[in-house]
């Protein structure tokens, strides 16, 4: 008997962005530089902002280094933490134009997931 694999169509990867905290992250009060990547498949990254009030107002992030094509590339803010409980998000763009968007359209297993995530952190 011989096994055929199945040929899927193969989907583009989509423009995102992460901070490299852990999930929640505790962190004591006072200022922080947070770290995070991001990656585009369409070209470099130009921009990544950073808002902690849901999105209505976003702030431009550092980026770090070198980029890499096709590679994941390095920003960092600094951050006032207060006490209390926060979510911090991050948006990517590249220099082609591509923004994460609001919203995620469904996507089968969710690998395509890219809309800004709020990243739960706890100052106390």
């Amino acid at each position: 008997m011989v096994s055929r694999a199945v040929s899927r169509p193969r989907l583009p990867q989509s423009i995102k962005s992460a901070l490299a905290l852990p999930w929640p992250a505790s962190l004591s009060v006072g200022q922080h530089r947070l770290r995070g990547y991001a990656h585009s498949p369409h070209g470099a990254i130009a921009v990544v902002d950073w808002s902690v009030d849901g999105g209505s107002t976003w702030r431009p992030a550092r980026l770090v280094g070198e980029q890499i094509d096709y590679g994941w590339t390095q920003f960092e803010f600094d951050w006032q933490g207060e006490v209390g409980e926060h979510a911090i998000l991050t948006r990517a763009a590249d220099h082609a134009g591509n923004t994460q968007p609001e919203l995620t359209p469904f996507n089968e297993k969710g690998y395509l997931f890219n809309q800004p995530l709020p990243h739960p952190i706890i100052i106390g």
